[in-house]
């Protein structure tokens, strides 16, 4: 969820919002009925109705969907429905004829981003109608920055007896979102394959296995990624770090040494990302040049911190069982199963675990904070 500061640095990216206006102003026509998912404070909804919807329905799962409300409200706003709910769960009265997003990161793939725009496209977008983007592209090239590399590099070193440096490896495989000059630029960048078209299946697998050859001396610290978007026939809106900063920066898949390299340089390169249900891994190599070159493989998986115990209990094989917290969270949902209110939860929560609420307003508290993420309210 984005604060209210998160929303309005968006909002204050000339380049993002200029290019979703036109996109909008050139894809919505009178008449048209909009989805907008992932509303937010509600910018792209408002720019919808401007260009002529004669409805949007703007979704949003977070609390932030209440900012949209608030300047509805104020604005004297009318024919939007928000609806504070994950898309998967929306019905609407009827399939909708645009359908407008913007919930990517530094790539379009974060975290079930992809699928979510599967699931607007499959479930309410009418036979011809339209979306915007209507498709994205992902570049990858190397890059040189000491800066973004200190992620990594910083890891070496010690406090009093102890030596950090084994951290460095977890680092390495770890991405993170940068913003990166066009100096910093090592080589020509290549595209992923395929491109993603929100108008068809999403690929459940893209990347490339490439060549780069080094357009300058420098040191490589790794590989960048953005994107470029088509928003609609004439708009697109590209994130590369030769163009002007972006709210999107870039993202960066760190190697674990920086590699020497010199103009005319080849350096092997393969960025590939693959859905494993609907969560995206990353694995990246970068190999360097010269007779004995150094290679280097990473993957996102390996730059999780997880505890042995952790593992242990996402293998297919694991039996889980109940702790404590479990325990309260499964009466609790029970007890809302019979429709009771939550001060009658709380009070039977308050008998049936006395070493773990103090008071009933307690309770009560714990009772609140599941009815706000499970509860259909209204």
């Amino acid at each position: 969820m984005y604060s209210t500061l998160g929303h309005l640095a968006m909002m204050q990216d000339a380049r993002r919002m200029g290019a979703y206006s036109r996109a909008i102003a050139e894809t919505v026509r009178r008449g048209d009925v909009v989805l907008d998912v992932g509303c937010g404070a509600g910018a792209l909804t408002f720019l919808a109705l401007e260009a002529g919807a004669s409805h949007v329905f703007a979704v949003e799962s977070s609390e932030s969907i209440e900012l949209a409300k608030l300047v509805a409200r104020k604005n004297r706003i009318a024919n939007i429905t928000f609806l504070k709910a994950d898309l998967r769960d929306v019905a609407l009265p009827g399939p909708v004829d645009v359908i407008v997003a913007d919930v990517r990161g530094a790539t379009p793939v974060l975290g079930n981003s992809l699928q979510v725009m599967q699931v607007a496209r499959a479930k309410h977008l009418r036979e011809g109608g339209r979306m915007i983007p209507v498709s994205d592209r992902i570049f990858v090239a190397p890059i040189e920055s000491p800066e973004a590399h200190g992620s990594v590099s910083g890891w070496h070193m010690s406090f009093g007896k102890a030596d950090y440096s084994c951290l460095s490896d977890v680092a390495s495989n770890q991405t993170r979102f940068v913003r990166f000059s066009g100096s910093a630029v090592l080589a020509i960048p290549v595209a992923l394959t395929p491109d993603i078209d929100y108008r068809a299946d999403c690929p459940r697998t893209a990347g490339i296995d490439t060549v780069f050859e080094a357009l300058r001396d420098g040191h490589c610290h790794g590989l960048a990624a953005w994107f470029e978007a088509t928003l609609s026939e004439s708009v697109s809106m590209s994130t590369s770090p030769e163009e002007p900063h972006t709210i999107y920066g870039q993202a960066y898949f760190p190697g674990r040494e920086p590699q020497e390299v010199k103009t005319g340089d080849r350096l092997q390169a393969s960025l590939r990302v693959t859905f494993v249900g609907q969560e995206p891994v990353w694995t990246w190599s970068i190999r360097g040049p010269g007779d004995s070159p150094k290679s280097e493989t990473h993957s996102s998986l390996r730059g999780r911190v997880l505890s042995g115990d952790a593992l242990r209990a996402r293998a297919p094989e694991y039996v889980p069982s109940l702790n404590i917290e479990g325990d309260i969270d499964y009466e609790i949902i029970g007890l809302m199963k019979e429709r009771r209110s939550n001060a009658e939860i709380g009070q039977l929560l308050l008998k049936s675990f006395p070493s773990h609420f103090n008071t009933a307003d307690e309770a009560i508290s714990r009772v609140g904070k599941l009815a706000v993420r499970y509860a259909v309210v209204g």
